[in-house]
């Protein structure tokens, strides 16, 4: 199955993924914002500092509205003088060179992805719940045991519920419904974990995780994405 969005391109069968374009960081402001050309950058001009009255000097010092000390643009600090943040003061400031003037820039595994692609990807993804009871150890500084085993897993996030699920967990067992809690608990990971970044869903060589592991602890659980050779490290270890 290939996931389509002008963001990102993934396909699920092979694990590829092509990134698209976003809008420019660096000056995507300056066009939706400020008035700008699309792909130019914003600056702001200076007017004479409403406190000193352009002396740059109050009271004994220097303006501290306008010093610069206490401005934020200090590079381009006049005494006497302020940027006016606001659409009268706003001025092309040239091409935006991060985006070569087109307003847009490839994305990269530190960019966000849409939900709806996220939640596409999850609804298919196999998934495995690993069960046990955390030691003294993982209980005081909260590490879990799949981050022992294999280096570069991914976090998609995790659930701290004091026992809830644990609990659960022990009922199901003493009633003979624990697959039904396993799918369950799945179903809940499929459509509630949130995670936006695209690095949590895509190895560092840019292809698409191949599983998720579920660590159930005794005070809540955590999600872990796993490309398919972190995968069989993981089963060769346990």
């Amino acid at each position: 199955m290939i996931i389509t969005h002008e963001t990102i391109t993934v396909n699920q069968d092979t694990g590829e993924v092509v990134y698209g374009k976003v809008d420019c960081p660096h000056c995507q402001a300056a066009w939706q914002h400020w008035g700008q050309p699309v792909g130019h950058r914003v600056e702001f001009t200076a007017d004479t500092c409403p406190k000193c009255k352009g002396t740059g000097k109050r009271g004994n010092g220097n303006c501290r509205h306008c010093s610069d000390t206490h401005h934020r643009y200090k590079k381009s600090w006049v005494a006497g003088m302020v940027k006016v943040i606001d659409q009268a003061h706003a001025v092309d400031a040239g091409p935006c060179d991060t985006c070569d003037a087109t307003g847009k820039v490839t994305t990269n595994r530190h960019n966000y992805m849409p939900p709806e692609v996220t939640q596409a990807i999850l609804a298919t993804m196999p998934v495995t719940i690993f069960l046990r009871v955390q030691t003294i150890g993982e209980q005081l500084f909260g590490t879990d045991p799949l981050l022992w085993q294999v280096e570069g897993i991914t976090s998609l996030g995790g659930i701290t519920d004091y026992g809830r699920r644990w609990n659960e967990l022990q009922a199901a067992r003493t009633n003979g419904t624990l697959n039904a809690f396993e799918a369950a608990l799945i179903a809940d990971i499929r459509a509630n974990v949130n995670t936006r970044q695209i690095l949590t869903l895509v190895t560092e060589d840019d292809h698409l995780i191949a599983h998720l592991g579920v660590y159930l602890g005794s005070n809540g659980y955590s999600v872990y994405g796993f490309s398919a050779d972190q995968w069989e490290k993981v089963n060769t270890n346990d």
